[in-house]
């Protein structure tokens, strides 16, 4: 699933800025709903306390996105394509299952984490993953979205790469509303920028690269896991 790119003639600054504003209140939208539901639903915690839920939320919101740009930006999406990757995209949720599931629950001496450290914002479980998992899927398809807007005004990919890193990257930083400590805003915003530039390079360079970029970005949260797991 190599993204194609429509010509430059279809594509105006205007076109471009509707594009970012849409994605941007799609995103923001999602954010805010999620914290305005907690309360509702009496949890702390949406992705552990409420995962199924929060992954039909989610998986929504991922709809809506996908709906939305679907004819400016998916129109090469054909049926016949998205059937060659249903196989691909099974067999990457179940082995993505197994490790949320079965791997890292199954490491000796979780979490790794010291308990004295200073506070950050995870807190993961096996049920973590299921909403994380449609939250990472309607980020990957924002971005996606994003990435051929840039590249259809004839820009390198790697100006693409250095404008989606700074966009996504950038929005991390609204979490200082969230979470007060500043080293967390930092680092989530270094690894936001650092997925937002290596998403692009992926999706438009490589044949799967979709679900390549989802694999990685779902991989940080794994890689994280181990850190703050709450069983």
């Amino acid at each position: 699933m190599k993204m194609q790119i429509a010509s430059t003639t279809d594509r105006t600054a205007r076109h471009t800025l509707q594009t970012f504003l849409v994605a941007a209140a799609i995103w923001t939208a999602a954010t805010l709903s999620y914290f305005w539901l907690l309360g509702p639903l009496g949890v702390e915690d949406g992705l552990n306390d409420a995962a199924v839920f929060y992954a039909a939320f989610y998986a929504v919101w991922a709809g809506v996105a996908f709906l939305s740009f679907r004819r400016s930006h998916f129109g090469w999406l054909t049926a016949d394509m998205m059937r060659r990757y249903i196989r691909p995209g099974i067999l990457l949720a179940v082995v993505l299952f197994g490790i949320a599931a079965i791997g890292i629950p199954s490491l000796p001496d979780l979490p790794f984490g010291s308990p004295d450290g200073p506070p950050h914002p995870f807190d993961m479980s096996s049920a973590y993953f299921l909403p994380k998992s449609a939250e990472i899927l309607l980020q990957q398809l924002l971005i996606a979205v994003i990435a051929i807007e840039l590249k259809s005004r004839q820009l390198t990919d790697i100006k693409v790469a250095a404008l989606v890193a700074l966009l996504f990257g950038g929005a991390h930083v609204m979490l200082v509303y969230i979470y007060p400590e500043p080293v967390i805003i930092v680092r989530l915003t270094a690894a936001g920028s650092l997925l937002g530039a290596l998403a692009p390079w992926l999706m438009l360079r490589l044949r799967g690269g979709f679900l390549v970029s989802y694999t990685v970005h779902w991989g940080f949260y794994a890689w994280l896991a181990p850190l703050f797991w709450i069983g």
